[in-house]
């Protein structure tokens, strides 16, 4: 079952940790003004893994990254929960669009 991670902020840049298979992750978004979309990176222990992945709906975010093993196992998703196939933006990330996480069994 996929897990929605919650991104609930009013800011166009925030961070935060979360745990994924029961690993401490720390993430940091931030919307880039000019080409609308949110941005992340994701790092450990204060070390970055991966910086600056374009967060868009129904795609594994983390697929081109697999060969780092430190990251989560899983897939990191967005979904648009009416359907709408709406991208993330400042208004609907966290709300509508979610990100989700769904831990390899």
């Amino acid at each position: 079952m996929a897990l929605k991670i919650p991104t609930e902020f009013d800011f166009p840049a925030f961070n935060m940790t979360t745990t994924l298979d029961n690993v401490v992750y720390d993430l940091r978004f931030d919307l880039n003004g000019r080409d609308g979309f949110w941005r992340m990176d994701i790092g450990r222990d204060g070390t970055v893994l991966v910086a600056n992945i374009k967060i868009v709906l129904s795609l594994d975010l983390l697929k081109a990254h697999r060969n780092i093993p430190e990251l989560p196992q899983g897939i990191l998703a967005v979904i648009d929960k009416l359907g709408q196939h709406t991208e993330p933006n400042e208004q609907n990330f966290g709300d509508s669009v979610v990100l989700t996480y769904e831990p390899v069994v």
